[in-house]
This record gives structure tokens, C-alpha cells and sequence, in this order.
């Protein structure tokens, strides 16, 4: 008999690895591979006969060679916005986590900026930025929700991406305010932020729910994580963001968090805070 131990798999540099023991305890081989197949992983420690460790072998040397690969970061809020996409359009891939302080050399093949989100198609393309990956993404998926978060219209596409500019003027305000350490620009960056989550309120009251309309776009997908980010720091520096004004604001964001696909990849406050300490830090060390 072959048991094939279900949660062996671990990653490093890019590698799943495969454990298989043979006859008990005495012995094993060990396959490596880009990608375990989630299905092994509810064998558990089942016992197989020798021609279905050979199906096996196929089944996990074809999913690694047909799969796209997703390479992110526990953290990096850009790679976030892709995360999220790929847990609504339930897209089958392979997921590589790249350590942004020390990463592999190889890395660069995939993006020679070293950034994520990267993403290598099952044919070995490579794409990267987060607004271009996603569209990307929208465009080459076969579930119908693809049509509603990337609209096909010329003018529709041209209004999502206009909201997602007005998007980075409110997280750069943002950016600014929790940052600041010099009290006498205070009040004016926190106008600044006020003035823009008012603007971004008055654009979801008209919209009727979400961003560019009553449906979730590109547009709420590519902006939560950032306001995700900041909730937490506006939060730190009790400032209210969700005051008796922003109705429309605040019922936009508990959509968000109630959704499952949103929720399968939302990064704890606790870790979210501790990145923006170090961005605060590192920032006020430019200066």
C-alpha cells in the first residue's frame, strides 16, 4: 500500500512538495512539484494501490503544468486588490507567497520590477501591476460575474477608471494626514481627508450602492484594501470616518465586509496597523 500524507504539502521558492510513503514506514519519495491539487489534500491518510499512486503522479504533474501562477504577499495591499478578484471570479490557480524583503532571485524572470501582484499564464506569459493584472483577469474569465466587474462599454470602462483615479487622490489625502508629525499641518491634511470621503460619499449616493453603480465593479474591488488601510490608521488617530454625514459610505463598506469573497482574504487590523507603523516610521526617516 502507498499512504499519501494529505497536509504534507509545504512551499518554498515556489515549489509544492509532495510526500508519498511508501510500505509504511519504510520509506518515501518525495515529488516536487508547482502545485498540490486541493483534492489530495482531503485524502488525508488514505492508503492507495500502486496504479492510483500513478494516477496521482499525472493528476499533480498535469495540474502543475496547466495552472496559472498568482505571486503575493501576506501584506501588500496592490496584491490584495488581486486576491480579492480571484476569490469572486473563483479563478483556479497556483499561489506563490514572495517575501518583499528577501526574495528569490529567480522572481525577476516573472517581474523585473520585483513587485506583486505578478501573475505567469499557463503558458508563461507574465503580467504584473494590479489594475492592469485585474482587467486582464476580468477579461479572460469565463464566469459571468467577470461582465458586471469590467464593463465591455468604451464609456462604462473609461468611468470605472476615472473612479479609480479619484480613488488614489483620497488615499493619497490619506497617506499624507496619518503620516503628518508636524502638528500645525494637522487640521488642514485632516480637511484634506475630510473633503475627499465626503466626495467619495456624495459619488456613492448617486451611484446607488457601489462605486460606478448598484453592482460591484473593478472599481470597489481595486479601492477596498486601500480603505480597508484607512479605516485602521484613521482609527489610530480617532478620526471619524464614518460620521452622521457619510450614510452612503458606511453602507458601501458593510457590503464589502459582508461578503464571503471579501472575507476569504481580509487581513487581520492587527497586521494591517503593524504595516503602517513601519510606513509611518519609514516615511518620517525621509524627512
Amino acid at each position: 500500500n502507498v499512504v499519501v500524507r494529505g497536509r504534507g504539502g509545504w512551499k518554498k521558492e515556489g515549489f509544492s512538495v509532495l510526500v508519498v510513503v511508501v510500505g509504511g514506514d519504510r520509506g518515501f519519495v518525495i515529488l516536487f512539484c508547482d502545485f498540490v491539487p486541493e483534492f489530495l489534500f482531503s485524502l488525508g491518510m488514505h492508503s492507495l494501490g500502486m496504479h492510483s499512486l500513478s494516477l496521482v503522479v499525472l493528476l499533480v504533474l498535469e495540474c502543475s503544468q496547466s495552472l496559472p501562477t498568482f505571486y503575493t504577499s501576506a501584506t501588500c495591499p496592490y496584491a490584495a486588490r488581486t486576491a480579492f478578484l480571484l476569490s469572486i471570479l473563483e479563478t483556479p490557480h497556483n499561489k506563490v507567497l514572495i517575501d518583499l524583503k528577501d526574495k528569490p532571485e529567480d522572481f525577476l524572470n516573472v517581474n523585473p520590477l520585483g513587485k506583486v501582484p505578478s501573475w505567469r499564464t499557463d503558458s508563461g506569459e507574465c503580467l504584473y501591476e494590479s489594475l492592469i493584472l485585474n482587467e486582464y483577469l476580468c477579461d479572460s474569465s469565463t464566469n459571468a460575474r467577470a461582465n458586471e466587474l469590467l464593463p465591455s462599454s468604451p464609456i462604462n470602462r473609461a468611468k470605472l477608471r476615472l473612479s479609480q483615479q479619484r480613488f488614489d487622490v483620497l488615499m493619497s489625502s490619506f497617506f499624507k494626514y496619518f503620516a503628518n508629525v508636524d502638528p500645525p499641518l494637522e487640521s488642514s491634511l485632516e480637511s484634506s481627508l475630510s473633503s475627499c470621503l465626503d466626495a467619495l460619499n456624495r459619488e456613492l449616493e448617486s451611484a446607488d450602492g457601489y462605486i460606478c453603480g448598484p453592482t460591484l465593479t473593478l472599481a470597489d474591488v481595486n479601492g477596498a484594501p486601500f480603505f480597508h488601510r484607512l479605516l485602521v490608521g484613521c482609527n489610530s488617530k480617532n478620526y471619524d470616518v464614518f460620521n452622521e454625514r457619510r450614510v452612503a459610505l458606511r453602507n458601501w463598506w458593510d457590503q464589502i465586509e459582508g461578503s464571503e469573497e471579501w472575507r476569504r482574504v481580509r487581513l487581520e487590523d492587527d497586521a494591517i496597523e503593524e504595516g503602517l507603523s513601519r510606513m509611518k516610521a519609514m516615511m518620517s526617516n525621509r524627512k
